[in-house]
């Protein structure tokens, strides 16, 4: 009884199904086929070779948390709402560090403007209400804020001087406001003046009646617009917040004269939209913007559709990339493949 012995060609070509007589056999054992020789053949000859594959496993749980660890954070800073939307466009060009160093000064700005916020907020105030008067302070040769400055030192005098000093002020400002001493006296000893006398008396029930009404009628106004501020301040803020309208900082302007000369439908949020939509295409880089996004989006469509069979997949799904982890693995799936699943 001879053993068949097997050539390495016969398994790269099998021309015929071979069988193997009189194999020697291991008590309880059953008898081996040429697919089981040739793999056990191969693992004996190339036990450790590995088949690159895609992913390498580690089944230490101290590999895992250290691949984890090194493994680099997701990208998911978004580019300052100040820049351009054309230069925003290129935020994904810059390198993750050079973000995170944007990012940082960004915010440093941005916590130096919200500490000025209430010294520009009091400037502002002082700037609208002395602004009727900048005039008259001009022709004196000294500006609002000096003025201001007297006012606060007489004020603080009148609280907290003495007898003499609050004399002496009183004085001061009787010569240089010109005020008429006899006019004072009456009012000191309960009389009016006569101007102010003669003022009154042309002032009849009636009058008063519209006085009031009138009073009336713009507090209602006054009301009304109130609460209209109200509404449209809550829609402006809800539409700039909305992740759609990304663009709204940079045509917030173009929108704002859209609003002013348009008509307005009495629905805050459809009026906002519309003016945005045309705000963004006034805008010339807003308008280059979505149009590069549209022409990439139309490319994308186009080099997908020409990646697609002519006649679709063969067994209408498409084949997946197999990997294998040995040599071993990799012959059984080829030789399967070649004897089409017929076990020898």
């Amino acid at each position: 009884m001879e053993d068949t012995v097997i050539e390495t060609t016969e398994l790269d070509a099998p021309t015929e199904t071979e069988v193997v007589e009189d194999a020697p056999e291991s008590e309880g054992a059953a008898a081996k086929s040429i697919r089981d020789i040739a793999s056990e053949a191969w693992d004996q000859n190339e036990p450790s070779e590995q088949v690159p594959a895609k992913t390498a496993e580690s089944k230490d749980p101290k590999d895992a948390k250290a691949a984890i660890t090194a493994a680099p954070a997701p990208d998911d800073i978004k580019a300052p709402v100040s820049w351009k939307a054309d230069a925003r466009e290129r935020w994904a060009e810059v390198p993750i560090e050079l973000k995170r160093e944007i990012m940082r000064r960004e915010n440093e700005i941005v916590r130096g403007l919200n500490e000025h916020e209430v010294e520009q907020r009091v400037a502002k105030d002082f700037i609208k209400a002395s602004a009727p008067y900048a005039a008259h302070y001009q022709a004196q040769g000294i500006d609002p804020i000096r003025a201001a400055g007297v006012l606060f030192a007489a004020d603080h005098t009148f609280r907290t001087g003495s007898v003499a000093e609050k004399a002496n002020l009183v004085v001061r400002l009787i010569d240089q406001y010109k005020i008429d001493l006899d006019s004072v006296n009456d009012v000191l000893n309960g009389r009016k003046p006569a101007t102010a006398s003669a003022a009154g008396a042309q002032i009849g029930p009636d009058d008063i009646q519209r006085i009031v009404a009138e009073q009336v009628q713009q507090q209602q106004r006054q009301t009304m617009q109130s609460a209209e501020a109200t509404q449209i301040n809550t829609a402006v803020t809800q539409f700039q917040n909305d992740p759609k309208n990304e663009f709204f900082n940079d045509v917030f302007p173009q929108m704002l004269g859209l609003l002013q000369v348009g008509q307005r439908s009495g629905d805050p949020m459809k009026d906002l939209q519309a003016a945005y939509d045309q705000a963004c295409f006034a805008n010339p880089t807003v308008r280059n913007v979505l149009a590069q996004r549209q022409q990439a989006s139309k490319a994308r469509v186009t080099a997908a559709s020409a990646s697609l069979p002519a006649n679709g997949p063969r067994s209408g799904t498409a084949q997946s990339t197999k990997t294998y982890r040995s040599n071993r693995e990799a012959a059984e799936a080829a030789w399967d493949q070649h004897m089409g699943g017929v076990r020898i």
